[in-house]
């Protein structure tokens, strides 16, 4: 068990604050001032999410950048520091979706387009929005893994290192096609598709942490 290195998390946080940064304002602007009714499949949404993601990942997944070889030189194993990686992303894409939920959930967003930009959609139409949050924290838990897979098979001079690529292809063709199809989906579907999700998830974690301790370890 690797235990929490409070020191280490707070170096990687601010190498990663550049993504924060866009996932905080990019869904602080959008909730704020997005003048229809907010659905989980808003396209600003999801591509401020996959922005977030693929910078996360373009700051902090490559094992032979000087930070990662300096963190190296201070004595933390590789496996700590993937996994310190792994949690500073997940607490990025956290600190970005909380803003999103906040202005949602606590009536911020239908005080500001009743009162200001005098939208008649609300206050009628804000219950509507409250669950769109929820797929966007998905996607999260979904591209975070699949964006770390890429870079460390991308960083390898060894044959198929942009093989990597085909998995964000599938996923995000899965996820366009998987709108439709969920919105639809009722009773044991609905917790089939759920299991199918975690279970996806878990291994692109898994594929993730073995890709590093089979090439970046060896390195």
């Amino acid at each position: 068990m690797i235990p929490i290195r409070w020191g280490l998390l707070k170096i990687l946080w601010r190498q990663a604050l550049p993504a924060t940064i866009i996932g905080v304002l990019g869904f602080g602007v959008l909730t704020l001032v997005w003048p229809e009714v907010l659905t989980s499949r808003n396209p600003w949404a999801i591509l401020i999410v996959i922005a977030q993601c693929f910078k996360l990942a373009q700051l902090s997944g490559r094992f032979d950048s000087p930070t990662f070889a300096f963190l190296y030189s201070r004595g933390y194993s590789r496996d700590a520091i993937w996994l310190h990686l792994m949690l500073t992303s997940f607490l990025s894409a956290m600190a970005a979706w909380l803003v999103a939920g906040s202005i949602l959930w606590s009536g911020l967003r239908s005080l500001v387009q009743d009162q200001l930009q005098h939208n008649p959609f609300f206050p009628i139409m804000a219950p509507r929005e409250f669950s769109a949050p929820l797929l966007w924290l998905g996607i999260y838990l979904l591209l975070i893994p699949a964006y770390h897979y890429v870079w460390i098979r991308r960083a390898q001079p060894t044959r198929g290192s942009l093989s990597g690529y085909f998995v964000i292809i599938v996923l995000l063709a899965a996820l366009l096609v998987g709108f439709d199809m969920v919105y639809y989906l009722d009773g044991w579907f609905a917790w089939l598709a759920g299991a199918s999700y975690a279970l996806v998830v878990a291994c692109l974690i898994l594929g993730s942490w073995l890709l590093h301790r089979k090439l970046e370890v060896r390195a």
